[in-house]
């Protein structure tokens, strides 16, 4: 059975399945899109064209779990980067009530990496090195059709594809490795505020006026939203301005610590943090050093000019900041004294404002093809 997801996200604790497709040999096909049950973030929707209206009216994965497991039980399941879905199956299986028994599965991902190594072993790469063309479109039916010529070309090519087990202490172990869910998913459509221009600090700075700060903070928190009642509670609480600053820096600084348990940060957690800080009323310069505090050796980077790819802007935000997070800086649009590094991602010898003012503070400035060399390769698609 071959099998492909479409998910919201990379995480079973707060994201979940949006399509599914499973095909046998002889081309028997179940697909349908599947009401998530929460929001699509914009840039998942930018990958596969999936929003809100395309799920309206389909299945919760709830009612069609069981369907979706006597499809696969006692199946040899194939897929790429097949452990990904797997781990996302079995957890919508276990919410449905069913207790799923070990599947036996084939990663056509994993016998790229142990022919030719880790890197380049996207689906599309995969089939552009064997001489195909096309325009992937992440969507799980088109993928199953790309995965099942792969696997086709793997067998003639007499590829080691080697059949494992996927039981339920495997998924254990890679739910493990997820970051928790600190804080869930904020809900959509509500009014939010940010402490950025509050005004209704008051000069109370006792121990029972910080508890009450602190527990109205982590109310917020919780769906990352100061509604009109948590600010109109605030102002009721009457907490010195300069003592709110240090509880929330403090705040962030755990999460912080938290995040960074496994001495990496990630994309996402980076987002979690940067709409946090945010909440708190802090921009980049205070943000920032509540980072570096945790992880001094994490410079600050700002990228000036536009990335071009192919005669075509790219955006930054989308490509060179998760890299730039991924690869141990922390991405910036602007240049202050704690910049330690300016990219130029245009024309070599080109100058910027940007430019021209890191040079005037003594700050190292170099071209986005230098500043790439020995790192990690940026990759401007996905799965």
């Amino acid at each position: 059975m071959f099998v492909d997801l479409e998910t919201t996200g990379l995480y079973t604790n707060r994201c979940g399945i949006l399509e599914i497709c499973i095909t046998d040999s002889n081309d028997n096909t179940f697909s349908t899109l599947v009401d998530v049950g929460q929001p699509i973030p914009a840039h998942i929707t930018d990958i596969n064209g999936i929003d809100r209206d395309a799920i309206a009216g389909k299945p919760m994965f709830s009612e069609i779990a069981q369907q979706v497991y006597d499809l696969i039980k006692d199946k040899t399941v194939v897929g790429h980067n097949i452990e990904f879905d797997l781990k996302f199956l079995f957890h919508e299986f276990i919410s449905a009530g069913i207790q799923p028994q070990p599947l036996k599965y084939i990663c056509t991902c994993n016998a790229e990496r142990k022919k030719r190594g880790r890197s380049g072993n996207r689906l599309d790469e995969c089939l552009l090195r064997r001489g195909i063309c096309f325009e992937q479109k992440h969507r799980a039916h088109d993928d199953v059709i790309l995965l099942k010529q792969l696997f086709d070309l793997q067998m003639k090519e007499r590829t080691k594809l080697d059949v494992e087990v996927f039981d339920l202490n495997k998924y254990k172990q890679i739910v493990l490795r997820e970051p928790e869910l600190v804080f869930p998913q904020k809900p959509p459509k509500r009014t939010t505020h940010t402490l950025r221009m509050f005004d209704g600090w008051g000069t109370k700075t006792d121990t029972a006026t910080i508890s009450l700060f602190n527990q109205l903070i982590e109310e917020a928190c919780q769906d990352r939203v100061f509604d009109s009642d948590e600010m109109r509670r605030l102002s009721e609480i009457g907490i010195a301005k300069k003592v709110a600053v240090q509880q929330l820096k403090t705040a962030l600084s755990d999460l912080v610590k938290h995040y960074y348990k496994d001495n990496n940060i990630s994309w996402d957690e980076y987002k979690d943090l940067e709409e946090i800080a945010k909440l708190f009323g802090l921009n980049s310069s205070g943000f920032f050093p509540i980072i570096k505090e945790v992880v001094p050796e994490l410079k600050i980077v700002c990228f000036t000019n536009d990335l071009t790819v192919n005669g075509q802007n790219v955006d930054r935000y989308e490509t060179l900041f998760p890299w730039a997070v991924c690869n141990g800086f922390l991405p910036s649009d602007s240049v202050t004294k704690q910049t330690n590094l300016v990219v130029n991602c245009g024309p070599k010898n080109s100058v910027t404002g940007k430019i021209t003012k890191a040079q005037a503070y003594g700050i190292e400035v170099t071209h986005i093809s230098d500043f790439l060399k020995g790192k990690q390769p940026l990759f401007l698609g996905n799965k």
